[in-house]
């Protein structure tokens, strides 16, 4: 009889740990969901909130006459620029250039989506396109020593781009400038 009771008695621990194992195996996919769940949401947030930088970034160039003027002046010639004029310059290509650089640590890190860090890589490629960006990219490059994929992308960006004709955006507006001859090398509007 105490036989029979022993051997009920571990039927019932072994039950009783199957059951435990299960109970954990279900506590761990309900964790890894919730870890899932959190890290797209963080992945949702950070993704707008880089486009809301780019967003904002964008709407400041162009917030005022003068605002719209000084980027068609800093970003799309050389022109000399006024010593505030440099400053401004600089400050808004370090800011871009430090989001894109940030967002690309983000997104090899699967914290935002491809789409919005692809959205703002050809932001900064069509910024990039012209010659101050340029100059002000490898300058940059030299003493910051920007190492990631996207600083190789930039490289090869400012590498490709300086033999293509330029358009300004305000350009486009002006019936007497010529588009350039040849706009299959061209491979969005950016690029224009």
């Amino acid at each position: 009889m105490l036989e029979n009771i022993y051997y009920i008695g571990q039927t019932v621990a072994v039950l009783a740990i199957l059951i435990s194992l299960l109970f954990l195996a279900y506590q761990g996919r309900q964790a890894q969901k919730q870890i899932e769940q959190t890290n797209a949401i963080a992945q949702a947030q950070l993704s707008k909130g880089s486009v809301d930088y780019f967003t904002a970034m964008t709407r400041s160039f162009l917030e005022t006459p003068e605002d719209s003027a000084f980027m068609n002046k800093a970003f799309y010639t050389m022109e000399p620029l006024s010593e505030f004029e440099q400053d401004l310059f600089i400050s808004r290509m370090g800011s871009m250039i430090n989001q894109a650089l940030v967002s690309t640590e983000l997104a090899e890190q699967g914290l935002m989506s491809k789409e919005t860090f692809t959205t703002g890589q050809g932001f900064m490629d069509g910024i990039l396109a012209w010659p101050r960006p340029r100059k002000y990219w490898s300058v940059y490059r030299s003493t910051a020593g920007a190492d990631s994929a996207l600083a190789d992308h930039f490289d090869q960006r400012v590498q490709s781009s300086k033999d293509i004709p330029r358009v300004t955006p305000l350009d486009l507006f002006d019936v007497n400038t010529p588009l350039p001859e040849d706009l299959s090398e061209a491979s969005d509007a950016s690029t224009l």
